[in-house]
C-alpha cells in the first residue's frame, strides 16, 4: 500500500498538483511509522515523490535533507534509475550541470536494463536536453531529444515531428 501511495504521488506531482501529492506523501510516512519501509523499494516512490516536489518548489534544504534517504530507499531496486534523475534535477538547479549529467548517465545505465522505456527514461533525457542547452551545447540538445524512446503518443515525440 505504501509504494501505491508513493506512486499516486509521483503520478500527481507530474501533473503539478503538489498539494495532493503531499497528503498521499504523508499517508504513506504515516502507514511506514513503526517499520523501515520507507527506507526500502516499497517507501522509494514516496520519498522520491517528496524529492521531486521539493526540487520544483525550489526548497533546497529539504531536498538536501531528503537526498540520502531517497537514494537509500531505492538503493538495489527498480527504483534506483529514477532515483538519479530527481538527484540529477537537483545537482542542475544547485548550478552542478556536469554533476546533474554525471547522473544521468548512471541513470541511463539503469534504465538500459528495463524491458520498456517509462516516464522516468523521459524525463531523464528532457532533463538531459535541458542542460546541454544551458551548457550552450544546443546540436547535442537536439541529438539527444530526436534519441529518445518516447511512447509513440507522447508529447515529446508529437513535437519533434
Amino acid at each position: 500500500h505504501i509504494e501505491c501511495l508513493g506512486a499516486i504521488a509521483l503520478a500527481i506531482s507530474a501533473d503539478g498538483e503538489y498539494g495532493p501529492a503531499r497528503e498521499q506523501i504523508a499517508r504513506a510516512r504515516e502507514l511506514a511509522v513503526g517499520t523501515d519501509l520507507l527506507h526500502t523499494g516499497y517507501g522509494a516512490p514516496a520519498v522520491l515523490a517528496e524529492l521531486l516536489i521539493t526540487n520544483e518548489c525550489v526548497q533546497l534544504e529539504r531536498s538536501a535533507a531528503l537526498e540520502q534517504e531517497a537514494l537509500g530507499a531505492s538503493l538495489h531496486n527498480g527504483w534506483e534509475p529514477f532515483a538519479h534523475v530527481i538527484v540529477a534535477q537537483l545537482r542542475s538547479i544547485e548550478g552542478h550541470s556536469v554533476v546533474a549529467l554525471d547522473e544521468l548517465n548512471t541513470a541511463s545505465r539503469g534504465f538500459a536494463t528495463w524491458e520498456t522505456s517509462g516516464a522516468g527514461a523521459d524525463y531523464s533525457d528532457l532533463l538531459r536536453a535541458s542542460i546541454l542547452m544551458h551548457l550552450d551545447h544546443g546540436d547535442d540538445a537536439w541529438a539527444t531529444l530526436r534519441g529518445s524512446q518516447t511512447l509513440e503518443n507522447h508529447l515529446l515525440r508529437r513535437l519533434r515531428l
